[in-house]
């Protein structure tokens, strides 16, 4: 999402006050200086999954994001600040002396009455919050603060920065984001003449932390709780909360009897901006599961899974059929909004009636830097670092730090969006048509077959992996289709796709959230000299098929979201393609597509080559922004980043690549970087 930006020129220094115990720095007295600030407004980047979040009657709604940059112009009862206003208020404290002082931001000039001074000798850390506008009465960084007319409640947005000695005499930065949540309403298809909608029961007070958000939520009046009244395309700023039993929305039509829809379990986030869409008529029919409480397995002709119903993981099983809509959410134990007792179905009646399903609403996952991690994945070229920095391997597989690489890199910050990994998998097979949607999911599954005579046991490294967190198997030389909706942050360790015939079969990837494929294992053994690292997917495609009789993968397609898929120098595999020495077929429409790979395949195309020669591909690209690098394999075999595999003793393999639109990067250490692969004799020839 774009970044509203007001950059303020730093003031002029307006004097310089003697330090009362001056520090020598050098040859020279380092004084006490007045402190100068920048100031952006940031916005709000977060990402929210469209979902069905209620039914009443004929009446349903879909919450879904809305952007800065999608604001109505039209008038609104509450205005959202797009810039920032007319005064700031600047709190702190360094050492034991404390300052309260309002500023005027006036163009480039954000300028205060009186001065700031910071003694840096008397503290090494000095810790700013800031509120614009100004709020009355506010003193500190926390204040308790009730909504009593949301038609006219001011945008909230706040600040905090701490300044440590690397960032004494410079500009304090105070980049503000906003503390309310921001809602709306729309008319979606068959809803016509609304004469009102009213929310009500929210909760109105709580109270405010900049840093650590709001806490304490409830009614400034129990008995007399709030409603709110709008109309279509008004903006709302209310308190952000999880919406207490007997919160709702009512909404009057001219022409038929008000119809009331719960609330509650609903989730506003701080600095979110949300647009309800109500619809009339019968709303999308969704199948849940809950990955977290088992294996999905979608065939030809049923369907099976598990979803918490009042806290107890129950069976989800039917017929398939083409219409039916899959649904996978994954719900987490260390959060407790997250949990089982949280999410799912509250009642069995709302489960048998398939109503009312609370899914999980994660914030998105964030860097401690702020970026989020769909652009932390675009154009990262580190697999290792990905892999680590998703979540500390020990955490997840038990095993420990060694001498023989670097003990810790990852920053976990999964585990900071309030989520963790699933031992489950979902698994679609067959001659079939299925639409799924994969929401935040965390799959740490990738299976292996029994270890072969003479090579390391199974629990020492996976060889090959045969299926991992999302697994798609046409059948054989028939015709079939899986569409997979892409919903916010989700990681597996390898997507499986075994499509051997090249008989119109497809794998289609879509959505506005981020698909992250890597190894989720750090395994000890010792496979080609390799004796220790991420090799999980051991000659076998990331995204794609494995190593074996039925190793090719006709039909990727890939239409947008964002998508990193990684292969280690440990694995020697393609990153999305064919299995080793399997054949490929992808097309790329949109999306952002990231493939990196150290390996005698491709990052996008062709399977392995290493003694055997190695699989062709067919890649189209005809949009989206798209990045391939094929690093530096140990045996020095030519390969490229898109198109064909590269071999020890063949030659190079076919590399069909048609770009009829979009940004594309490709790199390839060793061989072309887009195209066919060239023979490893010829290279050594031209390297003579």
């Amino acid at each position: 999402m774009k970044h509203y930006k007001l950059f303020v020129a730093l003031l002029p220094l307006l004097g310089i006050v003697s330090s009362c115990s001056d520090e020598l720095e050098g040859n020279r007295l380092r004084p006490s200086e007045q402190l100068c600030f920048t100031a952006s407004l940031e916005g709000n980047s977060a990402v929210l999954s469209p979902t069905t979040r209620g039914t009443a009657g004929h009446l349903s709604f879909v919450e879904e994001e809305w952007t800065l940059e999608t604001l109505p112009t039209a008038s609104t009862r509450a205005t959202l600040l797009t810039s920032l206003p007319a005064s700031a208020q600047v709190i702190g404290y360094y050492g034991s002396t404390s300052f309260q002082k309002e500023f005027t931001l006036d163009g480039n000039e954000l300028t205060s009455a009186e001065p700031i001074y910071w003694n840096k000798i008397t503290s090494e850390t000095l810790t700013v919050y800031a509120y614009a506008p100004a709020l009355q009465g506010v003193t500190s960084e926390t204040f308790t603060y009730t909504i009593t007319d949301a038609d006219k409640q001011e945008d909230i947005i706040v600040a905090k920065s701490i300044v440590t000695e690397d960032g004494f005499r410079k500009a304090v930065p105070l980049n503000f984001n906003h503390a309310l949540t921001g809602i709306r309403f729309l008319a979606g298809e068959g809803v016509e003449g609304i004469t009102s909608i009213s929310v009500s029961g929210v909760y109105d007070t709580g109270t405010y932390t900049i840093g650590s958000g709001w806490a304490g939520q409830t009614w400034s009046d129990s008995n007399n709780k709030p409603s709110y009244t709008t109309n279509v395309g008004d903006t709302l700023l209310v308190l952000p909360q999880t919406l207490p039993d007997g919160a709702t929305v009512t909404v009057t039509l001219s022409d038929r009897t008000p119809q009331t829809v719960s609330l509650k379990g609903l989730k506003w986030e701080e600095g979110r901006l949300i647009t309800y869409t109500l619809h009339a008529g019968t709303p999308p029919q969704y199948i849940y599961f809950d990955l977290a409480a088992g294996n999905v397995n979608i065939n030809a002709t049923s369907y099976s899974g598990k979803v918490y119903v009042a806290g107890e993981a129950t069976e989800v099983k039917g017929n398939h059929s083409s219409d039916n809509i899959y649904y996978v959410y994954q719900s987490s134990t260390s959060t407790e909004a997250y949990d089982k007792s949280h999410t799912g179905y509250e009642t069995e009646s709302n489960f048998t009636n398939k109503v009312n399903c609370r899914i999980p609403n994660y914030p998105p996952v964030k860097l401690s830097d702020g970026r989020l991690w769909s652009e932390y994945i675009t154009n990262n070229t580190s697999v290792e670092d990905v892999i680590e920095t998703w979540d500390d391997e020990e955490k997840v597989t038990g095993v420990a730090a060694v001498t023989e690489r670097e003990a810790f890199r990852g920053v976990a910050v999964v585990r900071d969006a309030g989520r963790e990994g699933t031992p489950y998998w979902i698994n679609v097979t067959g001659k079939l048509t299925c639409r799924l949607t994969i929401d935040n999911l965390y799959s740490i599954n990738q299976n292996s077959a029994a270890a072969a005579a003479g090579k390391p046991t199974a629990e020492e490294y996976i060889w090959p992996r045969q299926d991992g967190g999302l697994a798609f198997v046409p059948k054989l030389n028939e015709k079939s289709q899986l569409t997979v909706n892409i919903i916010g942050d989700n990681r597996f360790g390898n997507v499986h796709y075994q499509n051997h015939y090249n008989t119109g079969s497809e794998l289609i990837f879509e959505g506005t959230g981020s698909m992250t494929v890597a190894d989720v294992n750090y395994v000890r053994g010792n496979v080609y000299g390799s004796p220790l690292g991420y090799k999980g997917n051991v000659f076998s495609s990331v995204i794609g098929s494995n190593n074996g009789t039925y190793e090719n993968s006709y039909g990727i397609v890939i239409n947008s979201g964002v998508i990193f898929s990684g292969s280690t120098a440990a694995e020697n595999c393609s990153a999305i393609g064919g299995g080793g020495n399997g054949e490929t077929t992808i097309t790329i429409n949109g999306g952002t597509v990231t493939a990196v790979a150290t390996t005698t395949g491709t990052a996008i195309g062709g399977g392995i080559g290493y003694n055997n020669e190695g699989g062709g591909g067919e890649v189209t690209i005809n949009g989206g922004n798209v990045y391939a690098y094929n690093l530096k394999n140990q045996w020095g075999i030519p390969s490229s980043a898109i198109g064909g595999s590269g071999s020890r003793y063949a030659g190079g393999q076919y590399g069909y690549v048609t770009i009829t639109g979009g940004y594309v990067y490709a790199y390839s250490a060793l061989g072309t970087a887009i195209g066919e692969a060239v023979a490893t004799q010829l290279m050594e020839e031209m390297l003579k």
